[in-house]
């Protein structure tokens, strides 16, 4: 059983609400499901700032939740950068088993070399449909690129605004672009924000945001994974999602790849 609850009650970035706030309590829910379906393993998933929500207090709850479940667990930190994606992107991996014995012998997967950078996801360095899965890994087939939506590019306005370190409240000295290793992407992403926060990257001397579909790339979706929803809700997608990659690796530890 895979699953999290909403993770933006215990987010750095955002407001911490934790168990005040509905959707931090949505994890009694996940917790009930457990419970109710009593699943041989499972995996829940979140943002590692629930281990210092609240001074910590906030993740001895969820431990004590787990324990009464009655389920050997291991947790760990996993960052999609280590399995293959390159994205800075750490999350909360819990993992729990109905069996000492399986428990016993699982252990979180061991980081691997990262073999690619966000520019080689990028429409214009691989077109759609080359971006696929091969051996247990996201591969490019073909480095024959595309012409890029022109509602990426951002005008002057946009990008003296992305540009700027921000204000004495909300002030971050790193509005770099074209980062190789992208920074954890957002569910806001769609909006724009400073580029200390958001990835932008240069196409032609132009400077434009992210396409969906290399938004989704980035999260460890192959091409031949179909996009069905609008832009705004496919950056909303891909910014909630789990990083496919990294949970490939955690499946394969525990059935034995």
């Amino acid at each position: 059983m895979l699953d999290g609850s909403p993770c933006q009650s215990f987010s750095i970035a955002g407001a911490r609400g934790g168990f005040e706030d509905a959707r931090g309590t949505l994890f009694y829910e996940y917790a009930r499901l457990v419970k109710e379906i009593q699943p041989k393993v499972f995996i829940y998933e979140n943002v590692y700032g629930v281990l210092t929500h609240d001074k910590g207090n906030t993740w001895k709850v969820m431990q004590n939740i787990f324990n009464k479940l009655g389920y050997f667990y291991k947790w760990s930190i996993l960052d999609a950068r280590n399995y293959g994606i390159p994205q800075g992107r750490r999350r909360l991996f819990v993992v729990g088993f109905k069996s000492k014995k399986d428990y016993e012998k699982f252990e979180f997967p061991k980081p691997i070399k990262l073999k690619l950078t966000m520019q080689d996801l990028l429409l214009e360095n691989a077109k759609e449909g080359s971006v696929q899965f091969k051996n247990g890994e996201l591969k490019v087939l073909s480095k024959e690129g595309q012409k890029t939506n022109e509602k990426l590019f951002l005008s002057q306005k946009l990008i003296d605004y992305i540009l700027c370190p921000g204000t004495k409240n909300f002030y971050h000295d790193d509005a770099e672009i074209d980062l190789p290793v992208a920074r954890a992407l957002l569910s806001t992403m769609g909006n724009t924000h400073r580029a200390s926060v958001n990835n932008y990257v240069t196409t032609n001397g132009r400077i434009r945001a992210l396409d969906p579909r290399e938004t989704h790339r980035l999260m460890g979706f192959p091409d031949d994974y179909k996009i069905v929803v609008s832009k705004a809700q496919a950056y909303k997608q891909s910014g909630n999602s789990i990083v496919v990659s990294v949970l490939k690796h955690i499946l394969d530890s525990i059935y034995g790849g």
